[in-house]
């Protein structure tokens, strides 16, 4: 009797440990990517996802869209490297022509090696 008691018991409780269902997104160029060659992500302070993408440039989406930038944008290459952020909230972004920094209001190009000689 307490061997079925105690059995019932820590079924029960492991099941609901172990119930909890997590949903996958899968996004791709029709949901707004400028590219589906994914390089880097990085999810800053604020929860925006930053994207990476081989030749798409730079993503940020913010739970429901994406906003896309590039070298337009003043990024230096769209072949985004990594992505990292400071204590300062400032985004360093390495790409294959240098690196860059976003304030939250725009890019800056620290080092752009296809500038120089």
């Amino acid at each position: 009797m307490r061997i079925g008691f105690l059995t019932g018991a820590i079924t029960c409780i492991s099941l609901t440990l172990f119930g909890q269902i997590y949903q996958i997104k899968r996004f791709g160029i029709s949901e707004g990517l400028p590219n589906a060659m994914v390089v880097t992500t990085y999810e800053d302070r604020l929860g925006y996802l930053w994207i990476g993408t081989n030749g798409g440039g730079l993503s940020r989406y913010d739970g429901s869209a994406f906003f896309n930038f590039d070298t337009q944008d003043g990024l230096p290459s769209e072949d985004i490297y990594s992505i990292h952020e400071d204590n300062v909230n400032n985004l360093w972004i390495t790409t294959s022509s240098g690196l860059a920094f976003f304030n939250g209001r725009k890019f800056s190009v620290v080092i752009d090696s296809a500038k120089e000689d």
